[in-house]
């Protein structure tokens, strides 16, 4: 296993902690605090998302004072990767982290992240929870705790941040150290598996499978699957309970008013046709952004987003130019325009998704196009494949449209925006080679996980990574 990590680690370079010129554009005291929150697993399993099984009283009302995304995607529906954008503004295919971090995967070297680009600028910064991103070095926090990978771990009985008092306690001792301006990642575990009924009293209100009254893919109307789904939600209500500890601490300490907070789930939910894969249940996720005085409240916004939007919006709120060359297209636009109101036509006619590992065994290469209405997911290598899906008419993503006559057009057109935007991001899976050596690493990692499986995953405080 040890030459299938230094294959990986070949692919994920050290990243470097460079970043561009940075100017004080914008005074320091007319800077945002900026409050990045994520969950984790979770998919569009929100009351103000429509759900009708559940209650998420302090997630509403985030969204309602200030943006709900609708179309919300992730560049890549795992973990790592997809963190990995949310740090860059940059696609995993673009940056080397195509799996996860703990598998040897990375940023590459010279590419800059938002963590560095604050610090220099004046921004004390904290991560709170995971990280999961690699080279953990290469980020710049002054302070790194309560995560499997920070530099102080919380101690076991906290289960990480489903304590999420500890959580609301870390940030305000921070922001009492630290009153701005501040940059803080804050990343609640839940509901990433293994789903806890309660922890440290959390949920307060929890959940039964009698509650569960309106399921709908991929959850079964059955006893078993109720029992399934209210698991998975209680671990919802306690992120819920969270995020009230949360911005109640920000009013409590002063800081409510200047303070951006992003809301968004890393990937969708762990259930067939979810995480991993490139439907809607893997790659569509929750988007709330809220700034009081700055950003609309009561707003619903239906445009196409992506997480590769967070960094230059992040930038163009705080003052900060967008980075610009090491040899990569940036594809993230400002959603500033759209918070504060404005009617944008066309902000975004088609949005791109990825999926290439998970762990090194999990070889999933797959590329997909969206105009909103019509989704194209094309394989390649041993996945190679077309699928071509009506958003509208077809939500659950059963009936694929890429033999159907009558659809030859949307499956030329977005089949065509695909290889142009893979040609523009220089994607590597254009390289055949490059594709069998993802392969190769692959079949290595498969031959050689029963008898490596122990040595590859450091053991973690609240189970899985």
């Amino acid at each position: 296993m040890k030459k299938v990590l230094a294959g990986l680690a070949s692919l994920a370079v050290a990243a470097a902690t460079a970043t561009v010129g940075l100017a004080d554009t914008l005074p320091a005291r007319d800077r945002p605090n900026i409050l990045l929150i994520t969950a984790d697993d979770l998919g569009m399993q929100l009351s103000c998302y429509g759900d009708r099984n559940i209650a998420t009283p302090h997630l509403d009302k985030l969204a309602s004072s200030g943006v709900r995304f609708t179309r919300a995607y992730v560049t890549q529906p795992s973990c790592s990767p997809s963190r990995s954008s949310m740090f860059t503004g940059l696609y995993p295919s673009q940056t080397g982290h195509l799996g996860l971090s703990h598998y040897g995967f990375g940023i590459q070297q010279g590419i800059p992240n938002l963590t560095v680009t604050l610090r220099n600028a004046g921004f004390r910064t904290a991560l709170i929870g995971k990280l999961h991103v690699g080279p953990a070095k290469s980020f710049a926090f002054d302070l790194a705790e309560g995560g499997f990978d920070t530099a102080t771990p919380w101690p076991k009985d906290a289960e990480n941040t489903r304590d999420v008092e500890q959580v609301g306690k870390t940030l305000g001792d921070f922001i009492t150290k630290a009153p701005g301006p501040f940059f803080v990642k804050l990343s609640l575990l839940d509901p990433h598996g293994p789903f806890s009924p309660t922890v440290k009293g959390y949920p307060q209100k929890p959940i039964t499978a009698d509650d569960m009254k309106s399921l709908q893919p991929p959850f079964k109307d059955t006893d078993e699957g109720r029992k399934e789904a209210a698991a998975y939600y209680n671990c919802i209500k306690r992120l819920d309970d969270g995020v009230g500890i949360i911005t109640t601490v920000l009013k409590d300490k002063g800081v409510e008013k200047n303070t951006l907070v992003i809301f968004v789930s890393d990937n969708g939910l762990p259930f067939p046709k979810g995480k991993c894969t490139l439907y809607e249940g893997g790659t569509r996720v929750p988007l709330m952004i809220s700034w009081p005085g700055h950003v609309k409240a009561d707003i619903v916004n239906n445009n196409l987003v992506s997480t590769v939007d967070l960094v230059p919006t992040i930038l163009e709120y705080v003052g900060l130019p967008m980075y610009k060359g090491n040899n990569r297209v940036y594809e993230g636009r400002s959603l500033k325009r759209l918070l504060e109101g404005e009617q944008v036509p066309g902000f975004r006619q088609y949005l791109f998704t990825e999926m290439t590992f998970h762990r090194p065994m999990d070889l999933n290469i797959r590329r997909a196009a969206t105009d909103g209405r019509y989704k194209l997911i094309r394989g390649y290598g041993p996945q190679a494949g077309v699928e071509l899906y009506d958003l509208e008419k077809d939500p659950n993503e059963t009936d694929n449209l890429a033999v159907t006559p009558g659809a030859e057009e949307h499956l030329r057109r977005l089949d065509g925006e695909l290889t142009r935007f893979l040609e523009r991001v220089q994607d590597p899976v254009l390289s055949p080679e490059k594709v069998r050596a993802w392969e190769q690493i692959s079949a290595k990692a498969r031959a050689e996980e029963p008898k490596t499986k122990r040595d590859l995953v450091r053991p973690t405080k609240a189970g899985n990574p």
